[in-house]
């Protein structure tokens, strides 16, 4: 979510899941853990283990300063995706521990967190939280708007997509968009998704 902050160099040494070409345009990605298959663009570059880990720390190090404590990263990254510095795909997921509260209720928290890190930068968000299906399945889903501090322009557009699957793994698929026709491919992705875990 806060890949439009970080600059990229790429690498090589990608591999998570199970990626498979369909067509000329297209590739199939599915993780086997959380049963998640989707389609994505070959045009689009896969991030390396080595970008994501760096991503990862530094948004973990901007979230954490709003709540004074390290956090800890324990989601298993799948696909992410990059056009470019605006309009990227990311997903993962992490095993849920019912200890930490209500699924719904431990979502809201993390909106509210990404929420308070983005007012800390000066920048304003509208966002709203409602409910989307996906193959079937109903998803939590939060979307925001991210404006300058005067309000003068939009930054980005985010859509997260979250669900906890067989009660104990709980999945995310997040968009970062800026423009619609990058909006459009990144929202495809996410609805080609399928599911062979059905609970």
């Amino acid at each position: 979510m806060i890949m439009l902050f970080i600059g990229c160099k790429p690498d090589t040494d990608r591999k998570v899941g199970i990626h498979e070409e369909v067509s000329d345009l297209y590739m199939k990605y599915s993780d086997s853990v959380s049963g998640w298959s989707t389609q994505y663009p070959k045009s689009w570059r896969l991030l390396t283990l080595k970008e994501i880990a760096e991503i990862e720390k530094r948004g973990a190090e901007m979230l954490a300063l709003d709540k004074q404590e390290k956090l800890p990263m324990t989601n298993q990254q799948l696909l992410w995706l990059r056009k470019d510095d605006f309009n990227s795909f990311t997903s993962n997921y992490e095993f849920f521990d019912e200890r930490d509260g209500s699924y719904q209720e431990v979502e809201r928290s993390i909106f509210d967190l990404i929420e308070s890190s983005f007012t800390r930068l000066g920048l304003l968000v509208d966002s709203k939280v409602d409910t989307a299906t996906l193959d079937g399945l109903q998803f939590i889903r939060y979307q925001a708007t991210i404006y300058s501090a005067d309000r003068s322009s939009i930054i980005m557009n985010q859509a997260m997509y979250c669900r906890l699957i067989d009660n104990r793994i709980s999945i995310l698929l997040n968009a970062n968009y800026n423009n619609t026709s990058d909006r459009d491919a990144l929202l495809a992705i996410i609805e080609s998704s399928k599911f062979e875990i059905r609970d």
